[in-house]
């Protein structure tokens, strides 16, 4: 019914149009699934994150390592870095497409088995990166102690920011989709890096994390672990192994 209609009308009707543009249903049926797609985003952001962590630990644990994370780190994981590019992610523009998809049942999950299999493979990734690189901390560069939990946590933190890319749809272009055109990740990939760096070289957040400052050699395993599941994922999406 329009807004401008009888009051009958509106009563009997579903939907009631106040502007009295049947334009505006469209715009509510894009609005919609942007929202729809943007709360999936946000969720298999936040779950992969999260099981990349769980799994970092738990597979330590069980192989009788050293942890390479200390609690107040993960905290810190928690609190800074999932949570910024996560918001982002939240109130990210609507991908190109759409509008061209056959409209979802009303009962359709949030998160469905495909969902679930990609968090699995996400935190998996990240969570062996991680581990690779508090590995190659011992063994190729020789640190010992804090040093090689600092390296670990550093690609960690780096696993997870650059993660926030692989939330595009596997049907978007890898550089030019609706996550790269999205202001506020930038904006929330910023704040997280600049934290990362206050959390290094500021001394007391430094000391309360348990962090060294690592040398260059340190800072190039950090990046190239942390960078390396990004890489991975993204071959999945463009083969289509990852929807």
């Amino acid at each position: 019914a329009m807004g401008s209609g009888t009051q009958v009308a509106k009563d009997a009707a579903d939907m009631i149009l106040q502007d009295d543009n049947l334009q505006t249903i469209i715009l509510a049926i894009k609005q919609g699934r942007t929202i729809f797609d943007n709360i999936r985003r946000f969720m298999v952001y936040l779950f992969s994150s999260n099981v990349s962590t769980i799994l970092t630990i738990g597979l330590a644990s069980v192989f009788n390592a050293p942890l390479p994370l200390k609690p107040l780190q993960i905290l810190f994981l928690n609190v800074v870095v999932d949570v910024f590019p996560a918001l982002a992610l939240g109130i990210g523009e609507a991908p190109d497409d759409v509008m061209q998809r056959s409209s979802r049942d009303p009962d359709t999950s949030i998160l469905e088995r495909r969902h679930w299999i990609q968090i699995s493979i996400y935190g998996g990734l990240i969570a062996g990166s991680v581990l690779g690189a508090f590995f190659l901390a011992y063994q190729w560069l020789g640190l010992t102690g804090e040093a090689a939990v600092t390296i670990s946590f550093l690609a960690l933190m780096i696993a997870k920011l650059g993660h926030v890319f692989n939330m595009r749809d596997a049907s978007e272009h890898p550089l030019a989709n609706s996550v790269t055109r999205n202001i506020f990740i930038w904006g929330a990939l910023g704040v997280s890096v600049v934290l990362i760096l206050v959390a290094v070289y500021v001394p007391p957040l430094a000391d309360i994390l348990s962090i060294e400052s690592p040398s260059l050699s340190g800072w190039q395993l950090a990046i190239g672990m942390g960078l390396l599941p990004l890489l991975v994922i993204q071959i999945l999406k463009l083969t289509g192994v990852i929807e």
